[in-house]
């Protein structure tokens, strides 16, 4: 096994990709220390590593919190003595960092973004909101927004930051909370963009209590491809990221790092899933 006796730390590790990271690594014998804010999903996970390896620790924190990782952290180090495996960030794109030993694998967020409103506006959506993330702190939000700003430039239209842009944390709360301010703040608005999946669920669910429908009120697109978006009423339209082929690309990308090859960046492909969020209006409704 490639990894057997080696530590290695997943953060994000009950759903998704993060999940299906632990899980390659602890068939091929890796020690884990395990991250998430969810507790219940962890322990579920920790359970579906058992038959790999018992040698498992997990740590319910949020990793935006500096001391509680960082305690984490002491805590591993001193259990296993050593934490082995290099860095590889999934769904970012690393490379502007400037780390020599920290590789990525992502989406071209920007594209992906650009293709989910570039969907809305062949539906003949122009009253258009786009719940997002803090661009200051978030590469990945960056570039998101700035595919969104392209398409509208691409169409002959301008994006206003101002009215069009609501920022928050990529999460279920935020999608709600921030779509209840922009019904507030907008009387004429026939679709969102959320730059996460969890974002337009929330966001769903706070035009439902509205009374809104989606999609023939408002309709809404997201952004990764969770699998709930699929069990979802209506099933989300969204642009999907392979979470196995990101845990396929990441597990090759650490084997190789740890065998002393560089760095690397490399960009796996996304899907725009056309589902039933999102509706076609006609010139009289626009």
């Amino acid at each position: 096994m490639r990894f057997e006796n080696k530590v290695a730390m997943v953060t994000g590790a009950s759903v998704g990709i993060g999940r299906a990271c632990a899980v390659r690594l602890a068939k091929e014998g890796a020690k884990l220390v395990l991250f998430d804010i969810n507790a219940e999903q962890l322990d579920k996970v920790k359970e579906e590593v058992a038959p790999y390896t018992t040698d498992v620790l997990t740590y319910t924190c949020d990793v935006s919190d500096e001391a509680a990782v960082n305690a984490a952290v002491a805590d591993a180090m001193q259990h296993f003595g050593r934490i082995d495996v290099p860095s590889v960030v999934v769904t970012n794109d690393a490379r502007e960092l400037g780390f020599p030993n920290l590789s990525s694998v992502s989406t071209d967020d920007c594209k992906g973004a650009a293709c989910a409103v570039e969907h809305l506006l062949s539906c003949g959506h122009r009253d258009i909101i786009v719940l997002g993330g803090d661009r200051a702190i978030s590469d990945t939000s960056a570039k998101r927004y700035e595919g969104c700003v392209e398409a509208f430039r691409k169409n002959g239209l301008t994006f206003d930051d101002e009215t069009m842009y609501y920022t928050g944390r990529y999460s279920y709360e935020f999608g709600y909370n921030g779509m209840k301010q922009a019904l507030r703040e907008r009387k004429k608005l026939t679709a969102v963009f959320a730059m996460a999946d969890v974002i337009a669920i929330g966001a769903i669910r706070a035009l439902f209590d509205e009374g809104l429908r989606v999609p023939e009120d408002i309709s809404v697109a997201g952004y990764d491809g969770l699998r709930i978006g699929g069990y979802f009423v209506p099933k989300l339209t969204t642009i999907a990221q392979s979470v196995d082929l990101l845990a396929e690309r990441s597990f090759d990308l650490l084997l190789s790092c740890m065998q002393g090859a560089q760095a690397q960046h490399l960009t796996v492909p996304f899907r725009l899933l056309t589902r039933q969020s999102v509706r076609q209006i006609t010139e009289i409704e626009g």
